[in-house]
Order: C-alpha cells, then sequence, then structure tokens
C-alpha cells in the first residue's frame, strides 16, 4: 500500500491542504449541478480553479522536495523518477477518461459534451492541449486540464534532472518565468499559449517552498495551521466574490496565486497540525481519486435524487455529494490507485522512494 504523506513531518500540513483544495473543486463543481437540480442560483465562494491553483503549489514543493537531491545523478534517476510518474498519475487518468467516453457514448444526456473527435480523444489521452469541436483547449474529460500542466511541469523537471541540483532550480525557474511573461504573444487557442499560463508560476513557487523550508529552520507553533489557513481561505473567499469571480472562475490572476502560495507557505512554515478525526489525512491521501471521480459521484447523486423526487436543502445536497465523493475516492485510493503506484515501487529496489507517493493532485 502508497503510505501516506502524512507519515513526513515535514509535509503533514502540506496533506491537509490536498485535502482541502480536493474539496474546494469538489464544492464548487457540486454547486452547478445543485444549482441545476433545485432550480436556484447556488454559488460556493471559492471557484474550483483556485484549488487546482493549490494543488499546483504543493506539487511544485514536493516534487522539488523529493527529487531535487537526486538531480545530476545521472539518466537512471531521470528514468526512475518518469517510471514513479507515469504508474502515479497515468493509468488512473486514462481509466477515468475512458468511463467518461463510455458513459458519453451509451448516455450522452449525462455528460457537458455535446462532440468530439479522434484526435481529440487522442491528445486527451497523450496530455496535449487540444482545441475541442467547440473551439475550446482541454482533454476530453475536462478534469484533466489541470494535469496537462502537471505533466508538462514533469517533462521539464526530468530534463533538469541532468544537472546538479542548484542548476535545475535555476534553469526551471529562467524557464518557467520566461515561458509567462510571453504567454501574451503566443496565438491562442494553441499548445503554447496554454503551457505558458501563469499558472505555471505556481510550480516554481513551490520549489521555492521546498528550498527555503530547507534552509530556514523556524517553524510556528501547530495549533496556528488551522486558523492561519481557514483565514486565508475566508479572505480569499471575500476577494473573489469582490470581484464577482463566477464559479468556472475566470482563471489565474496574481492574487490567486498570492492566496495559494501563502496557503502552502503556512503548511511548510508551521508545525504539524492536529488531524480531524483522521478526516483530511485520509481525504489528502485520495485527494487524486477526489478530483478526477467527484463529478461521476455528484452527476449520478444528482440524477438519482431527480429521479426519486428526493429534495433536500440544497446545502445538505452539496454536503452529502461531496462526502459520498469523498468516501468513494477513499475506496479507489485503497484499491485501485494503489495498485498502480505499487507497480512503480516494484521497479528497481534502490529506485525513488517517492515514486508512488501522493504528491499534488497526482
Amino acid at each position: 500500500m502508497v503510505p501516506s504523506q502524512t507519515s513526513k513531518p515535514t509535509v503533514i500540513n502540506v496533506q491537509y491542504l490536498r485535502a482541502l483544495a480536493a474539496i474546494i473543486v469538489a464544492f464548487s463543481h457540486s454547486a452547478a449541478d445543485v444549482a441545476r437540480l433545485h432550480g436556484v442560483q447556488v454559488d460556493f465562494p471559492l471557484p474550483g480553479p483556485f484549488g487546482v491553483e493549490i494543488f499546483f503549489v504543493i506539487s511544485g514543493f514536493i516534487i522539488c522536495h523529493a527529487n531535487l537531491d537526486r538531480a545530476g545523478q545521472g539518466g537512471k534517476r531521470v528514468l526512475r523518477f518518469l517510471n514513479g510518474r507515469f504508474w502515479r498519475i497515468v493509468p488512473f487518468y486514462w481509466l477515468c477518461t475512458t468511463l467518461y467516453l463510455a458513459i458519453a457514448m451509451l448516455a450522452a444526456g449525462t455528460v457537458n459534451r455535446d462532440s468530439t473527435s479522434i484526435a481529440h480523444v487522442v491528445a486527451s489521452y497523450a496530455f496535449l492541449p487540444w482545441p475541442a469541436p467547440d473551439g475550446r483547449i482541454g482533454p476530453v474529460y475536462a478534469l484533466g486540464w489541470s494535469l496537462n500542466f502537471e505533466m508538462f511541469f514533469y517533462a521539464f523537471f526530468a530534463g533538469a534532472m541532468f544537472l546538479r541540483p542548484r542548476w535545475a532550480l535555476a534553469a526551471l525557474t529562467l524557464v518557467f518565468v520566461s515561458l509567462a511573461a510571453l504567454h501574451p504573444y503566443f496565438p491562442e487557442p494553441g499548445a503554447l499559449a496554454f503551457w505558458s499560463a501563469p499558472y505555471i508560476l505556481e510550480f516554481v513557487i513551490g520549489m521555492w517552498l521546498s528550498v527555503l523550508s530547507r534552509r530556514i529552520d523556524w517553524r510556528g507553533p501547530g495549533w496556528a495551521f488551522w486558523p492561519v489557513a481557514l483565514a486565508i481561505l475566508a479572505i480569499a473567499a471575500a476577494f473573489f466574490q469582490a470581484r464577482h469571480v463566477p464559479g468556472s472562475g475566470e482563471g489565474v490572476t496574481p492574487w490567486s496565486i498570492l492566496f495559494a502560495s501563502l496557503l502552502v507557505a503556512a503548511g511548510v512554515f508551521l508545525r504539524p497540525a492536529n488531524d480531524v478525526a483522521g478526516i483530511f489525512g485520509r481525504v489528502g491521501d485520495s485527494s487524486y481519486s477526489l478530483y478526477l471521480l467527484h463529478m461521476f459521484v455528484i452527476r449520478a447523486g444528482v440524477i438519482a435524487l431527480g429521479i426519486t423526487g428526493v429534495y433536500w436543502p440544497y446545502p445538505l445536497t452539496m454536503l452529502a455529494l461531496v462526502a459520498a465523493s469523498c468516501i468513494v475516492s477513499w475506496y479507489s485510493f485503497r484499491y485501485i490507485e494503489t495498485w498502480f503506484a505499487e507497480q512503480a515501487r516494484r521497479r528497481p529496489k534502490d529506485g525513488d522512494p517517492m515514486a508512488g507517493a501522493t504528491t499534488s493532485i497526482a
């Protein structure tokens, strides 16, 4: 079984943030479906893409935390890193994409996309940004848009691992900052415009938080983590609402980058906090499953409630759907994700000890 990152004191709070990020995404999507079910306007104060931004900062932190010291040690280390990332990310995403396509063919009215193309499907499995028939850039299973960024980051990180750690960090920072600066000049829609979006700066911030966490010994009290994290989320929610950001979000902004980075910094520079009955640790472990599966559970739940004519108060409906998503995701993590991750861990015994670990949304 894949060991929980909560076993590592240096990242235990980051594990809780992974749970919070996945829950934000799930609640934001449940609001849209429940609104249609009840025929009312339902808003969740934090846009779903903001949860993904938290994941991106965490990804930069964890990947750097686990692998930067192995940079400059030869191609075998790079291959082990890529092998671990492949088994951790790809098969489960392919499984979810295939499930989505099967539902789209058998029950088209239950999914959001009207049509697709062979090229779009192939690009989705290959993590390549590709225009859908409606012109929007993104994979067939829309939630995979974030994984297109993740895989882009992993590819560049693997390339940088041929350099010594200091130079690898400098090269990654230079490339990603340069791409973000050039973003306005890339034609849209297109792969370069997609991959150069300022989201990539959050990976850089996460990497530098990892470096700073090793160089700065100070850690604040653990009891402060939850108040600080909730305060940052409350300020972010008030800001987004004041800016009239819709539930779908209006894309990455300097403010969303700041709030996501502050959350992860709080997790890194505060001592391990207490879990809430072990809930956040488990949701953090299964956050990849929660991210990819919650829409299946939410949509199925909404359809079932509509058929049966059961209409709970919409806040209760949202809570029940997200709770059901968390439960399904936990079992998915234990019996599906874990099996895939074990395939990486069975590779060379002296391989990357983090190869099967649950990092970021992955």
